[in-house]
């Protein structure tokens, strides 16, 4: 009798166990598609395209700057 509440008990955590399994396989599913989402979406691009135009006006900035010096040495 007690074998076979063992063998009850074991079966019943394997089905938790694949139940576990594919709960988490349908999660990590929806995380990527959420986060394909994310990086088209049109917030994602104008925060990219802000941070670009920012590195490219501070580069501007810093050339303009060290243009500058050279003027005045020469």
């Amino acid at each position: 009798m007690a074998a076979l509440l063992a063998m009850a008990d074991i079966l019943e955590s394997l089905e938790l166990y694949k139940e576990s399994k594919e709960a988490m396989r349908e999660s990590q599913v929806i995380g990527k598609r959420a986060q394909i989402e994310n990086n088209t979406s049109s917030l994602h691009l104008h925060q990219r395209r802000a941070a670009s135009t920012k590195e490219a006006m501070d580069a501007r900035r810093e050339l303009d700057d060290h243009t500058s010096t050279l003027h005045e040495e020469s």
